[in-house]
């Protein structure tokens, strides 16, 4: 089987305007992305962890056709780095989940990552109730008007999350 190492070698002779082939495009990127998303929503943090660090790993053998992709695959890098960041603060919330100051620290690290409206709505809600059930409820009041402030909390689907925040 022959196959050509270059991706526009019509004439079988490469030339100045030759690009290698790659293996990657912007569409495994997107799916590789919303995978991750999703093992992250199910709470599968070693699997959206390795989800997002292959992603970041094909970026740079990834070749764009023009700007807005070379802009929309510095955004999946800036997306991914931030995921990635947070699983590794979840990671350590569980290993320090003896220490109350330690937890909560790490609760309020994980609520400051760049994620996702819906993804940030379970960071804030766990750091609430981490600092509630160690009894810090300047800090879990805190957490709750961050909470109030998110646009997915006027849905009806939250309407009873809406109701317990505003008890604290």
């Amino acid at each position: 089987m022959i196959l050509p190492l270059l991706r526009n070698d019509a004439s079988g002779h490469p030339g100045n305007d030759s690009l290698p082939r790659t293996s990657s495009t912007m569409r495994t990127l997107v799916a590789g992305v919303r995978q991750g998303y999703k093992f992250f929503q199910t709470g599968k943090f070693n699997d959206a962890q390795n989800s997002f660090a292959s992603v970041m790993s094909q970026i740079p053998l990834t070749v764009t056709d023009n700007r807005s992709e070379a802009n929309e695959m510095k955004e999946m890098l800036e997306i991914c780095r931030e995921y990635i960041t947070a699983i590794r603060i979840k990671g350590a919330m569980a290993e320090a989940g003896a220490d109350p100051v330690r937890s909560t620290e790490l609760a309020a690290y994980f609520s400051h990552c760049n994620l996702q409206p819906v993804h940030l709505l379970l960071a804030l809600r766990s750091a609430m109730g981490t600092a509630f059930k160690h009894k810090n409820f300047i800090l879990a009041a805190s957490f709750a008007r961050r909470l109030l402030e998110l646009p997915d909390m006027k849905s009806e689907r939250n309407a009873d999350l809406r109701m317990k925040v505003g008890a604290v």
